[in-house]
């Protein structure tokens, strides 16, 4: 009696699976990837300099409160940092505000201002400064 055969379609009708197409989507697969992660290494420096912008005014505030600098020094340090490139791209998106300009009017009278200004001022000034840093971009 011979041995039965293992291909025997009577008992078996299992198929080998076809070869894999060539992947269409490869490369646009690829390329949003690619663009998903620039797009978080953005956000991740993005962020960053916010972070050092609002450390850097913290510092200026405590600096301020233990009496180590005057009030026209803390405000010119302060219109230094929202004139940075990175936070001023953050900050544009208020331009056209007029509590943005009032604010802006204020801390350059406080900077070029011929008596000092007590210091409660210019601690507003800068938690102001820090407000505005937290401030989430307007809706178009």
């Amino acid at each position: 009696m011979p041995p039965p055969a293992l291909t025997d379609p009577a008992w078996v009708d299992i198929l080998p699976p076809e070869a894999p197409a060539q992947a269409a989507g490869a490369p646009l697969l690829w390329s949003l990837t690619v663009f998903l992660l620039l797009a978080g290494l953005a956000s991740i420096l993005w962020y960053r300099h916010q972070k050092q912008a609002q450390t850097r005014l913290r510092h200026v505030l405590r600096e301020l409160r233990s009496g180590s600098q005057d009030s026209k020094t803390v405000c010119a340090e302060i219109m230094q940092y929202l004139r940075d490139k990175r936070v001023a791209r953050h900050l544009k998106h208020w331009s056209h505000d007029p509590a943005w300009q009032q604010y802006l009017s204020r801390l350059e009278a406080c900077r070029y201002s011929a008596e000092t200004i007590p210091k409660h001022q210019v601690q507003d000034l800068v938690q102001e400064a820090l407000t505005w840093l937290n401030r989430k971009r307007p809706p178009a």
